[in-house]
């Protein structure tokens, strides 16, 4: 794709279709608000290879010499791969269950940021499932093959640019991670104002410290230069995603690069009360909040664009938790219970009702326009 993320547009021709897709709730709360959301939805796979990318587990167990590439995996992982039979059928019911998270708070949000999807095709029907015409995807060097994605509202947005920003400044070695993808819009209404969406999934936490450090280096850099472009009035930039940044770690990574331009919008919305985590980790017995809403300063306050930080919600209905009980002997959290854990996707499932949804939840905000 030549560095550049690929643009898709597809046509709903069936009116049925349509019908369908608003049952879920129409796009946006308000033509005065815009609704953000952002959601790492776990290895969303289609069934087919991609040539050189290891997506082998997530392929059917008929897939030629897939036994063998799995036996190349690391040993943590070779079991899940070898068992795993990802088929058409399961493919389906894994955008379904992305369809009702997506869909849960009655309404379509305006702008859907996604990470762990893993192409155009996988896009594709979740866009139309959901009634979103317009998606961007990128192609990263991740050699997973999943990257990032955003699902918009065209009736408060315009399109303008986009862009697909790889994180390698030539002294980290062989690091293959997702880039940023980075999409320019005009808001309907508002001729001057250029909203800048920064879709991203950071390296994780097997990566060290400084690779996350590059990545908001990397960011602060290209955004830098659109409010150079734009000024800094004009250009209102969101940054989105999973930013795999512990709380341990956050003053560092995020605090010490991006706090000077950007504020944490849970941080500030819930600023008298303790912060919801997005992703549990059971090892550490522990919440972090790996999904971020980060807005430039501009958005705070009275601008032409104003974000609402107390309308910030980590998103988890009912149908989506469960409580987990920590079942290793040898664990030192052995007979612990933690509630409302999000329910990981399950990917022998073929039921919806015990298929789960992701390891993450998702994270949504508001802005006034």
């Amino acid at each position: 794709m030549n560095g550049l993320a690929a643009l898709f547009f597809f046509s709903v021709l069936q009116m049925t279709f349509v019908a369908t897709a608003m049952t879920g709730g129409n796009h946006g709360l308000d033509e005065n608000l815009l609704s953000i959301m952002a959601y790492n939805t776990e290895n969303t796979f289609d069934v087919k290879h991609d040539e050189g990318k290891d997506d082998y587990t997530f392929l059917p167990l008929s897939f030629p010499d897939k036994a063998r590439h799995c036996y190349t995996s690391p040993i943590q992982y070779r079991e899940f791969c070898l068992k795993t039979d990802w088929t058409e059928d399961k493919a389906e019911l894994k955008i379904h269950q992305l369809k009702r998270m997506i869909s849960s708070q009655g309404y379509l949000p305006d702008l859907v940021a996604l990470e762990e999807v893993e192409n155009q095709i996988v896009m594709h029907d979740l866009a139309q499932d959901l009634g979103y015409e317009k998606f961007l995807i990128t192609n990263s060097p991740d050699m997973r093959g999943i990257d990032v994605a955003l699902m918009y509202n065209e009736q408060k947005l315009i399109y303008m640019s986009h862009e697909e920003i790889n994180i390698d400044d030539g002294k980290l070695e062989k690091l293959k991670t997702r880039n940023i993808l980075r999409v320019n819009f005009r808001v309907k209404g508002k001729q001057k104002v250029v909203l800048g969406v920064y879709v991203n999934h950071w390296p994780s936490q097997l990566k060290t410290k400084d690779t996350r450090i590059l990545a908001a280096e990397t960011l602060l850099a290209d955004i830098k230069a659109q409010q150079k472009k734009y000024t800094k009035k004009h250009y209102y930039a969101v940054v989105v995603g999973d930013l795999n940044t512990t709380d341990r770690e956050s003053t560092d990574v995020i605090g010490k690069v991006l706090g000077a331009t950007f504020e944490d919008v849970q941080s500030f919305g819930q600023k008298n009360s303790e912060l919801e985590g997005t992703y549990f980790y059971p090892a550490r017995w522990r919440w972090e909040r790996l999904d971020r809403i980060l807005v430039s300063k501009n958005l705070v306050g009275k601008g032409e664009l104003e974000v609402i930080p107390e309308s910030f919600t980590v998103v988890k209905p009912s149908f989506s938790v469960h409580d987990y009980t920590e079942q290793k002997p040898k664990s030192p959290h052995y007979g612990k219970t933690m509630r409302n854990v999000p329910i990981r996707y399950d990917f022998s499932s073929t039921d919806p009702n015990t298929a789960g949804f992701s390891d993450h939840f998702p994270v949504l905000v508001n802005i006034q326009l």
